[in-house]
């Protein structure tokens, strides 16, 4: 579990050569190092206001090991959807 386990004195690496958080410090042996993933591209596109774009473009976002939420805000003029 993240950031619940307790130090312990001289601990400083995980099973995997990680160092480990020396104040709240993951549960068990691997301290898990939280990333986040893109692709696509984020490119202008012709529609008129209130209809779908013809060729829509699409950015996808996504995260693992985190300890809080991932936001994702859509910049001025783009929407964004959930899968």
């Amino acid at each position: 579990l993240a950031n619940t386990g307790t130090p312990i004195a001289g601990v400083t690496l995980d099973i995997d050569g990680d160092t480990r958080n020396a104040s709240t410090p993951y549960i068990g042996a691997d301290e898990l190092v939280p990333g986040i993933s893109t692709s696509g591209t984020l490119s202008a596109v012709d529609t008129t206001y209130g209809s779908a774009s013809a060729s829509p473009t699409s950015f996808s976002v996504s995260g693992n090991n985190l300890s809080t939420n991932l936001t994702v805000t859509a910049p001025s003029g783009f929407e964004v959807s959930t899968l």
